[in-house]
C-alpha cells in the first residue's frame, strides 16, 4: 500500500490522497475527534494528517529500511503509540520498539526496547489492581 486515501462515505468520491515516507501494512488509522487522524507506515513512523484534506500535521519515528505488521494505537491520553523492528534483517529474535508521541505536536515521549518483535497493534486501559493507563504489547514474529 503506498497511498492512504479519503472517500467520501455519502458518495465514494476520493477527496484526496497521501503518500507516506515507507509503505504502509495493516493499516489502522484512529480518528482523533478533531478533524486530524494517526496512523503508521511499516517502518514504524508514526503520522497525524487532516481527514477533509490529507495533509500532514507532523510525522516522527521509525527506523529506516526496516519492515514491522503492527500498527499505531491512538490512547484515550491522546498519546500514538507506535510500535517498529530495529532492522530489515533483525530475525524473528530482533529486539524492536514501542514508542509514545504526543498527539498535539509529535514529540516523543519514550520508546521502549522489547526483546522480540513487537508486530502487532498495542492494547491501552486500566488494568485490574493497577491505577491509570497501561499499555499490553504482543511480541514475537509469526513465524516458526
Amino acid at each position: 500500500d503506498q497511498f492512504v486515501t479519503g472517500l467520501n462515505a455519502s458518495n465514494g468520491k476520493v477527496m484526496w490522497n497521501f503518500k507516506p515516507d515507507a509503505p504502509l501494512w495493516n493499516f489502522m488509522g484512529s480518528f482523533a475527534g478533531d478533524g486530524t487522524f494517526t496512523f503508521q507506515d511499516y517502518e514504524g513512523k508514526a503520522y497525524r494528517c487532516r481527514v477533509d484534506d490529507g495533509s500532514l500535521i507532523w510525522k516522527n519515528g521509525g527506523f529506516e529500511n526496516s519492515w514491522t505488521d503492527g500498527t499505531s494505537l491512538l490512547g484515550p491520553n491522546k498519546v500514538v503509540y507506535t510500535v517498529s523492528n530495529r532492522d530489515g534483517a533483525g530475525g524473528r529474535d530482533a529486539p524492536g520498539d514501542v514508542s509514545a508521541y504526543r498527539l498535539e505536536d509529535g514529540q516523543l515521549l519514550w520508546r521502549t526496547e522489547v526483546p522480540s518483535p513487537p508486530n502487532n497493534l498495542p492494547a491501552i486501559g486500566k488494568l485490574a489492581g493497577h491505577s491509570g493507563l497501561s499499555l499490553v504489547q504482543p511480541i514475537g514474529q509469526q513465524c516458526q
